[in-house]
């Protein structure tokens, strides 16, 4: 979406065209993407993932994670 607001801003200055774009995009967006949104941080799910690990260091699990950056 970012990627998207960049693009819609360099054709037009005008920051109305962003906010409908944004408007259209923002409720087909998952609840679980909050990076480079509106009122959502990464920061929580950054101290999700450190809870989940220390849990599983505890009870010696082992955690397979996967980022993916479209």
């Amino acid at each position: 979406m970012n990627q998207l607001r960049r693009y819609l801003f360099a054709l037009s200055p005008r920051k109305s065209v962003c906010q409908d774009a944004a408007k259209i995009i923002e409720p087909e967006l998952d609840d679980t993407q909050c990076g480079l949104r509106r009122g959502r941080s990464t920061t929580e799910q950054i101290s999700t993932l450190q809870q989940i690990f220390k849990k599983s260091w505890e009870h010696a699990k082992d955690v397979y994670t996967c980022f993916v950056d479209l």
